[in-house]
């Protein structure tokens, strides 16, 4: 079986990921996104692409991010690192003016008017079940939220935790941001922790937008930034969470499974809005 993760669209032009479809050199059998398309027109790039394949036999499964819940709730939140001139409000409006836009959102949140959303699916990947999550089980969740539109009771949510918790944690040096290694490391242990608890040795999921491969392997929790085009392979016994990098800036992961190894390779394509 060979997997394409990809997320973190943030309104990217998605026709390049049909040709990483019709180029990769294996067949995909099973596309997966993690959300947080922002606009419509991503939205219906990304449907456009579900509707040519699927027919194909190709399984499409898609989770929604932090962004997918601000724009279908209109709650407001910080994208001055995304857009000049674009609010939450703008992009609310636009996908309630298309129908097939807003269909897959309320698909993908899992929202009904009795229902909450899911924000986690499961697949079955090699022996064992594999989570499909925006951000993690545990980790570190942001500050600065607008009071207005998330309320503490609301950030305690389980499904709200699922979109928003990140396992990348930076802190600030003279020099900028740099990545705080002690406190990654502390969040990727608790998400393990809590994998191992659920039962699940694989998690793919987007949030961070920086690719990194994280393990955990006889009690022993290390995480990099993986090299472009090189092949990573590990057994069974290997606790891993695969985060591809955001798709907007051009990354993507791949996962094969033969005879009981998964094999992950990170890619960059050049981007474009």
């Amino acid at each position: 079986m060979r997997y394409l993760l990809f997320g973190d669209v943030h309104s990217t032009d998605l026709s390049k990921l049909e040709r990483i479809i019709d180029e990769s050199q294996d067949p995909i059998d099973t596309v997966i996104c993690t959300g947080d398309f922002d606009s419509v027109k991503a939205i219906l790039s990304y449907m456009k692409i579900k509707e040519k394949y699927e027919p194909t036999g190709i399984k499409f499964i898609t989770v929604p991010g932090n962004h997918d819940d601000a724009v279908y709730y209109n709650r407001d939140i910080n994208l001055s690192s995304f857009y000049s001139d674009v609010t939450i409000k703008d992009l609310h409006e636009k996908l309630f003016k298309s129908e097939k836009a807003r269909d897959l959102m309320e698909e993908t949140l899992g929202h009904t008017k009795k229902t909450l959303k899911l924000s986690k699916i499961t697949s079955d990947i090699s022996e064992h079940d594999a989570i499909i999550i925006h951000g993690a089980l545990d980790g570190n969740m942001p500050e600065g939220f607008s009071k207005k539109n998330y309320s503490t009771e609301l950030l305690t949510k389980e499904y709200m935790r699922d979109m928003w918790l990140r396992l990348y944690s930076d802190k600030q040096e003279p020099i900028g941001f740099v990545q705080d290694i002690e406190k990654s490391k502390e969040n990727h242990e608790r998400n393990f922790r809590k994998m191992e608890e659920l039962k699940y040795r694989t998690m793919l999921r987007g949030h961070d937008h920086k690719p990194e491969l994280a393990k955990k392997q006889h009690d022993n929790t290390s995480f990099f930034e993986p090299v472009i085009d090189r092949a990573y392979e590990f057994t069974e016994s290997t606790l891993l969470t695969i985060t591809p990098g955001a798709f907007q800036n051009g990354y993507y992961a791949t996962i094969s499974i033969e005879d009981h190894i998964r094999t992950v390779i990170y890619h960059q394509i050049e981007q474009t809005r």
